[in-house]
């Protein structure tokens, strides 16, 4: 058991398996009220995504077009596996179609 511990501390030392340490260990020169980058990385994203995905539930309410139709043009099985760029393009599409009240 020694050994096995040994060798798995200088193999962690030589950078042996990083992917397996990474993040996982602590030191003294972390900060505890930082966040991760990976915390930081994703926040804005998943902001901007469902800020981007509330616009274009809000044009399909408008508009009265179906979330259906949105996905068998994209080619999609959810509004949730839409890419940000299409979701642009949708709500860019949706801007140019009359209310549901006018058109009706």
């Amino acid at each position: 058991m020694a050994t096995t511990d040994a060798i798995s501390v200088a193999c962690k030392q030589l950078g042996v398996g990083a992917d397996v340490y990474w993040d996982a260990d602590r030191t003294k020169y972390d900060d505890p009220k930082a966040p991760t980058t990976m915390q930081q990385a994703e926040a804005p994203v998943d902001k901007q995504r469902a800020e981007l995905i509330g616009q274009m539930q809000a044009e399909l309410q408008r508009t009265g077009y179906g979330a259906k139709a949105v996905l068998k043009t994209y080619k999609a099985s959810d509004l949730g596996s839409l890419s940000n760029l299409q979701i642009k393009d949708c709500i860019k599409r949706l801007k140019g179609l009359p209310d549901r009240e006018a058109s009706a």
